[in-house]
């Protein structure tokens, strides 16, 4: 029986080896992106060989990034226009609401100045998505001004932008593996190789009755767990992240570095002209930039259902991996505004250099090709999609290792806890 275990963010997650593949286990290239996740889940690890994806599926994500390169070199190239329009459309789309959020707060109309709160944080939303691109030197045609606008972006969302940079190209490097910075389990442990190993017992304590809390949901009805899980991830998934998502975490950053620093008082000064202009404005930007962190987790989502593998090893990621990814979906204000970060997060992994303004066109063109390989996607307004990922994800941390996951050699997938 093999053992393994890895980490979220220091606190370990254990794994506990079931059946193992055989080198002569039959591969099979059947998974079909409109199945039941549940089947795919059970079915994912016949398509590996080894620590491999089959070769039929590694030859399905060159071919489509084949295509897409070619399309990036026209169609898809990232252009001025296109970054101007996506940057006026979030800047405002979060601007706008929130100084209208102020007025009305201040004259005790709370109840106008909410839903503009909410549209500025799914804009933030947005605005988070660019600096990704400029992260990725994908948005602007210039890569010195990709690095010239990340640099004075990513400290109004409260990030360094060179950190931030280079975390997630490592996510890219070793996505789902245990050197992935932007994943739930990054280090091994010994202590983690017991097949009782539980992680609600290995954290601090503070964190532990929100654990149980989130895994208790999962006894609740469908319908009524739906509505809290999304209700208390828009209120709560922010801190989450700040506290353990991978590039937005503070505990993870490198205080040591002076750059660090240097964006931290960037923040700090944005901070103090907001406050100098409306006390009220600065709390209301704060929260719509909570709201904001709390959409960037459904791009964390994408990696983290029962129908991701994870791989318990340093390993580089392939190109295959890219099929490793859900999309995820929740609205279409949401995928508008977001610039279909979340939406087409799949397409983004087989080639990375596709600015978010030509996300849909680029999904479009490679969806036939990539249709028979790619995990299926979640939609988050869906009861059932919604229920997959916080009903799993929450019970993966209470129960034991061997409750929580199935392990075929290097590969772990978190095994369905509830029938939807």
């Amino acid at each position: 029986m093999l053992l393994r275990s890895a980490s979220v963010r220091g606190y370990s997650f254990g794994f506990n080896g079931g059946t193992h593949l055989s080198s002569s286990a039959s591969l099979s290239v059947t998974l079909v992106g409109t199945q039941s996740s549940p089947g795919y889940g059970e079915r994912v690890f016949d398509n590996l060989d080894g620590d491999r994806w089959h070769e039929a599926i590694a030859r399905g994500a060159a071919n489509a990034q084949a295509k897409l390169l070619e399309a990036r070199r026209a169609e898809l190239a990232p252009t001025w226009s296109g970054a101007a329009r996506t940057a006026a459309k979030s800047l405002l789309c979060t601007a706008g609401p929130l100084l209208a959020a102020s007025h009305f707060w201040l004259h005790g109309l709370w109840w106008a100045a909410l839903p503009l709160i909410l549209l500025a944080g799914i804009s933030f939303y947005g605005v988070l998505s660019i600096l990704h691109d400029l992260a990725h030197d994908s948005f602007l045609p210039s890569k010195r001004a990709n690095a010239f606008f990340g640099k004075l972006l990513a400290p109004a969302v409260f990030l360094d932008f060179e950190s931030f940079k280079k975390s997630h190209l490592g996510h890219h490097r070793f996505s789902q593996s245990v050197a992935d910075p932007k994943r739930f389990g990054a280090e091994v442990s010994e202590e983690a190789r017991h097949p009782d190993y539980r992680t609600a017992e290995h954290v601090p304590f503070f964190v532990v009755p929100w654990l149980y809390l989130g895994a208790s949901l999962s006894y609740l009805p469908l319908r009524v767990r739906h509505v809290l899980y999304l209700v208390g991830s828009m209120m709560f998934m922010g801190l989450v992240l700040l506290a353990f998502g991978g590039d937005f975490s503070l505990p993870g950053r490198n205080w040591r570095s002076a750059r660090q620093w240097a964006s931290l008082s960037g923040s700090i000064a944005l901070g103090a002209l907001l406050y100098a202009s409306s006390p009220t404005l600065l709390v209301l930007s704060i929260t719509a930039l909570l709201i904001g962190y709390a959409c960037i987790f459904s791009v964390f989502a994408g990696h983290i259902t029962p129908n991701q593998i994870y791989w318990l090893a340093a390993r580089r990621a392939t190109l295959a991996d890219s099929f490793n990814v859900s999309d995820v979906h929740f609205g279409w204000l949401a995928r508008w505004l977001g610039n279909g970060f979340a939406d087409h997060h799949q397409t983004h992994h087989i080639s990375p250099s596709i600015p978010c303004y030509h996300l849909d066109a680029a999904g479009a063109a490679v969806a036939a090709d990539v249709a028979p390989f790619v995990a299926p996607p979640l939609d988050l307004l869906k009861p059932t999609h919604c229920a997959l990922l916080f009903d799993n994800l929450f019970l993966s941390f209470t129960l034991t290792t061997s409750e929580a996951w199935n392990i075929q050699g290097d590969a772990a997938v978190r095994k369905i806890q509830r029938a939807l």
